[in-house]
């Protein structure tokens, strides 16, 4: 059983990871995206993003607590651009007794053109805002936004492959 937390920009395959791995170790997905969509659906105009978003978090979090205490292993995904998300993940395996992981997929500058080919031909959820292509400049921005954790362990996979040639390393850091 373990506590598992995505990151990565929007684009660079933390979904289509996250859900291959709740496949093969029968883990709970936790999809920010999917609960914050419901949340904006729900409210319609009467919520903005930022709200819609902290109510996401805590709602994944109260989730990922009652999987937890079930005994599920449980996977959050989101792209980690807070370091209050770290903070919360830590705190709930450490309540759990349970390993915390953390997963970054990225896409390297080099790699551009398949992140927004990615980007642009997903179907988007409404929590997702816009299908834009990102730009040099906004990509190393975005990048150095996102959090790591500081004191524990983490895999960052590259997902420029087809997720055959990774998905072995990342379970073997799961177990």
């Amino acid at each position: 059983m373990f506590l598992c937390q995505m990151s990565g920009i929007p684009g660079t395959g933390k979904s289509t990871l996250s859900r291959r791995i709740c496949r093969i170790v029968n883990a709970v997905l936790l999809d920010l995206d999917v609960i914050k969509s419901s949340v904006m659906n729900t409210f319609e105009d009467e919520i903005n993003f930022q709200f819609a978003s902290r109510i996401a978090y805590q709602l994944a979090f109260s989730l990922a607590d009652s999987n937890l205490e079930m005994g599920n292993s449980v996977v959050i995904d989101s792209p980690c651009r807070y370091e209050e998300i770290i903070e919360q993940g830590t705190a709930l395996a450490k309540k759990h007794n349970v390993p915390y992981k953390f997963i970054e997929c990225y896409l390297d500058a080099e790699h551009l053109h398949e992140l927004n080919r990615r980007r642009v031909m997903r179907e988007i959820l409404p929590s997702q805002r816009v299908n834009i292509p990102i730009y040099q400049e906004k990509f190393e921005e975005v990048v150095r936004s996102l959090k790591r954790p500081a004191n524990h362990e983490y895999l960052l996979v590259d997902t420029s492959e087809e997720i055959e040639k990774y998905i072995g390393r990342v379970i073997e850091y799961l177990d």
